[in-house]
């Protein structure tokens, strides 16, 4: 994504540019550029300075911005057959991408695992959630009540509060995110569930055993 935004950023620059050379009006150029890549270089630096919290969907405002580019490019191809050719391809191409982005998922699917947990979790237990995302659903499908949770505050493993002596922890892993020290020294992992970019380790506080898949 950031290598397409680096290449838009520099096409759309060259165009403003050339056409500022011609005497031409740049301004809708700088204010479509702007409109483009505003969103996700804000989402970037916040990222960088704060929290990661860089997620496509979330810079969906930028979306007209890139429809009226593509069809400005569009209208500059030649009406020549070569032309008519390379538009017929660049139309097919972006077909079979979005019936191929369709068919895959590619949100976390945090509700089905807090519903999974919930299923199967008790009072006392307890709950370690990372992500930045699944607060939301979480709150919008509590756990069982008696089950405490603790939340994973940096990808790297730290914990935002201390972990209970439960004998059972369930930790809700997304992906890129590692397990925090705190719960890797004290458990142990019995089972694992693996949901689309999230995934469920099931920790108990007892001798070491090996790791299964649970059912």
């Amino acid at each position: 994504m950031l290598a397409l935004l680096a290449v838009g950023a520099v096409t759309l620059a060259v165009v403003a540019a050339r056409r500022w050379g011609r005497g031409g009006a740049s301004g809708p150029w700088v204010l479509l550029s702007a409109w483009l890549l505003l969103p996700h270089l804000g989402l970037i630096v916040l990222s960088w300075l704060a929290f990661p919290v860089y997620v496509v969907r979330y810079a969906i405002v930028s979306l007209p911005a890139l429809m009226l580019a593509v069809a400005a490019a569009l209208r500059r191809i030649p009406s020549r057959p070569v032309g008519r050719v390379l538009l017929l391809l660049l139309c097919t191409a972006s077909l079979t991408w979005a019936v191929v982005a369709k068919r895959q998922a590619h949100k976390p699917q945090w509700r089905q695992a807090f519903a999974w947990v919930s299923e199967r979790c008790a009072p006392g237990d307890a709950v370690v959630v990372s992500g930045y995302e699944s607060r939301y659903y979480l709150e919008r499908r509590p756990l069982p009540p008696g089950v405490t949770v603790v939340w994973q505050v940096e990808p790297e493993g730290r914990l935002g509060g201390e972990l209970p002596g439960s004998a059972r922890v369930w930790y809700l892993q997304q992906a890129r995110w590692a397990v925090p020290a705190a719960l890797a020294r004290r458990a142990t992992a019995r089972a694992r569930r693996d949901f689309v970019q999230v995934s469920v380790v099931h920790f108990e506080l007892q001798a070491a055993g090996a790791l299964a898949r649970a059912p």
